[in-house]
């Protein structure tokens, strides 16, 4: 290893004519070779000390500051140092002039570049390093620069820079670590640049600044943990790789730009993010922005297969243009107009596949207050409506489907709520109803829906269906509303005879076939006991007597009782058409001026009473299916 720059050397000697090259530590005019042992303990811990500031950071390893090279040889100002035993310790010195520091071959030792002032800039080049490189609590002053001389310079054992402070530019092109790099606690003042960098171990930027524009297009990160971290300027991650990588409580106070991001998992867990105005396109497994705060509007365009936003908080609004993917948006908060929406942009071959469907599927809205949300293209077949507040002012727009109730010889075709087969499912477990949800027993248990709380979900979600002009899904909702208070513990027994009667004349009018088919039995019935007991036989209907008295005549005319014929003369074709004439006349008011018995015109009355009922019902229900 070669080490060019300007440093004050050492006041003793390593020889009695040669004065030691060695960098001072600061504050004493000897290198940490010459030191006595009680001072170099004392420095030693007080490195120590300034590592442990914050808990999440390594502190300063005692063992790397008390293995001090015996074999460093340099000469001060634009001289040349030169190490050959396995470390090299400049830890606590101060290079006054532009650094140069060199691999000359893929074995050399270990870097110690501890607590480390580089008043110029710094340049780290030269073949791949099988060795160890620490430059914790270093300060460079001006711009540090990382290259190779076959164009990537790469460190196979660890990297530590925690607490180091980058004052200029510091680039890291083309930097491959094939171990753990630890930033903990850094500041960079001017731009990052790790661009077609790679990091295949565990990269930690716990509670780093970054001050300036900071740049990680094109690296591949294994693990980086960006837990704490501050982002002052614009971040730059396009076209990165993660395997997993976590921004949990970062701060963004810019841009945040991760163009076309490839992640098995990405947490923005309880983040901030001041001035963000688009995120994405994301891809990958699983998305979590658990708890984290936008305070603009944001646009958010992802691909994941789980996009998690539960206790979100959106102040200024957001689109999410999702493709794919679950969403859970449970307890998220919305300050402004937010939709969900299917993404119209392809995030791969499959994307443009047109048998695949590409829409979002929402997990649930439990507690989130759902005004300002508007839903396009959403699958909501699976959703937990139930605990979300304004569900009434909810917008749903497009083909956004719910489920189906199982099929059976006497259940209707409509759309029900996931909660109401969570709730037949109890009551009737081998009826065919879901019990659960695809993911329930991994993080999202299954809740408890009682028929009172269905109907008031029904209930809201029906209005909200109706202001959106969807009549016909308002009306699946209205008869789901009344099967709950039909099942419910609250109803009277009265209460639930007039819904029983209902549902089973017209589907709570919702169900015209129903409605006819009522009336065709009306019609039937009626037919029936006219002709049975309605319809008198053949004989006259009046009986005349006349009087003769002097001068004058009079003639005195009896209505005779309607006498229906013996029982083996009653039931004849025409009989029966003519009861069929009676009975379709009276369900529209219409006299057919027939005599008829007792019996007769109690039924005609009865028809005229109920025929109109279920011909209004049956209209409501066609009205309902047609109406936009």
């Amino acid at each position: 290893m070669v080490i060019k720059g300007g440093w004050e050397p050492c006041v003793e000697h390593s020889a009695p004519d040669e004065r030691c090259a060695g960098v001072r530590v600061r504050g004493m005019d000897r290198c940490l070779r010459h030191l006595t042992r009680a001072e170099l303990e004392g420095h030693i811990e007080q490195l120590s000390r300034d590592g442990d500031r914050a808990s999440r950071r390594r502190p300063l390893a005692e063992a790397y500051l008390e293995r001090v090279v015996t074999n460093l040889t340099a000469t001060s100002e634009g001289g040349q140092a030169a190490g050959t035993r396995q470390e090299i310790n400049v830890s606590a010195g101060t290079f006054t002039g532009d650094t140069h520091i060199r691999w000359t071959n893929a074995n050399e030792g270990d870097l110690y570049c501890i607590g480390t002032a580089f008043a110029g800039n710094t340049y780290f080049d030269g073949t791949s390093s099988t060795r160890r490189l620490y430059l914790a609590g270093a300060t460079f002053l001006g711009d540090v620069h990382f290259f190779g001389t076959d164009d990537e310079l790469a460190f196979a054992r660890e990297a530590d820079f925690t607490d180091a402070r980058f004052l200029g530019n510091t680039y890291f092109n083309k930097i491959a670590f094939t171990d753990d790099v630890i930033f903990n606690g850094t500041a960079f003042e001017g731009r990052v640049y790790f661009n077609n960098s790679t990091f295949p171990g565990f990269t930690q930027f716990f509670d780093v600044t970054f001050k300036d524009h900071t740049y990680f297009d094109e690296s591949k990160i294994e693990h980086g943990d960006f837990t704490g971290a501050v982002f002052t300027r614009d971040i730059h991650f396009g076209d990165t790789k993660f395997t997993s990588a976590t921004f949990a409580e970062a701060t963004f106070v810019k841009g945040a730009h991760f163009g076309d991001v490839e992640a098995t998992r990405l947490s923005f867990d309880n983040a901030t993010f001041e001035d963000l105005q688009r995120l994405g396109p994301l891809r990958g497994d699983r998305v979590s922005m658990n708890r984290a705060t936008f305070k603009n509007p944001v646009a958010i365009e992802a691909a994941p297969t789980y996009l998690s936003c539960v206790g979100t908080r959106f102040t200024g609004g957001a689109e999410l243009r999702v493709r794919r993917s679950r969403v859970d948006l449970a307890e998220a908060f919305f300050g402004s107009a937010s939709s969900l929406s299917t993404s119209s942009t392809g995030f791969s071959v499959d994307d443009y596949h047109p048998y695949i469907d590409h829409r979002p599927v929402l997990m649930s809205l439990r507690s989130t207050d759902v005004s300002e949300l508007a839903l396009s293209d959403v699958d909501l077949q699976w959703c937990r409506f139930a605990g979300a507040h304004h569900l009434d002012k909810l917008r749903i727009d497009g083909l956004s489907p719910f489920r189906k109730p199982p099929a059976g010889r006497w259940r209707t075709s409509r759309q029900v709520l996931f909660e109401e087969h969570l709730w037949r499912a109890e009551r009737r477990p081998q009826a065919g109803w879901q019990n659960s949800a695809p993911w329930d027993g991994r993080g999202f248990p299954p809740d408890e829906v009682s028929a009172e709380r269905l109907a008031a979900v029904y209930r809201s979600l029906r209005k909200a269906l109706e202001d959106g002009k969807n009549e016909a899904g308002a009306g699946d909702f209205y008869y789901g509303e009344q099967e709950a208070r039909r099942h419910g513990s609250t109803a009277s027994r009265v209460e639930k005879t007039i819904l029983w009667t209902y549902w089973l004349v017209s589907g709570y009018g919702q169900r015209a076939s129903r409605a006819l088919a009522a009336l065709l039995l009306l019609i039937a019935v009626a037919t029936a006991l006219l002709i049975g007991f309605g319809l008198p036989g053949p004989g006259p209907a009046a009986q005349s007597t006349t009087t003769t008295a002097p001068g004058r005549t009079v003639t005195t005319t009896v209505d005779l009782p309607a006498q229906l014929p013996p029982a083996g003369q009653r039931w004849t074709w025409s009989r029966a058409g003519d009861a069929t004439r009676i009975a379709l006349g009276a369900v529209v008011f219409r006299d057919a001026g027939q005599k008829l018995t007792t019996a007769g015109t109690w039924v005609v009355m009865v028809a005229r009473f109920f025929g109109p009922v279920l011909l209004a019902l049956a209209a409501l229900a066609i009205r309902a299916r047609v109406k936009r």
